[in-house]
């Protein structure tokens, strides 16, 4: 995903990941990636997964803090 079009980000840290199982797994990631030097920034995206289907769906994409 290109969070500031024309710029490079690059993923710092994956963090921590949850899942709940609904119609197929929702997982909760929480990111850091840095899409200017010296700047740090979190992210939460939900994924929805249904495996059988061969089917992925990015929910959401939220900033949660830059720093």
């Amino acid at each position: 995903r290109n969070l500031t079009p024309g710029i490079t980000t690059q993923l710092c840290d994956s963090g921590t990941a949850e899942q709940q199982v609904v119609s197929g797994v929702m997982y909760y990631l929480h990111l850091k990636a840095s899409p200017k030097r010296g700047k740090t920034c979190s992210y939460e995206a939900q994924v929805w997964v249904q495996a059988w289907r061969n089917f992925k769906s990015l929910q959401n994409f939220v900033l949660e803090q830059c720093s």
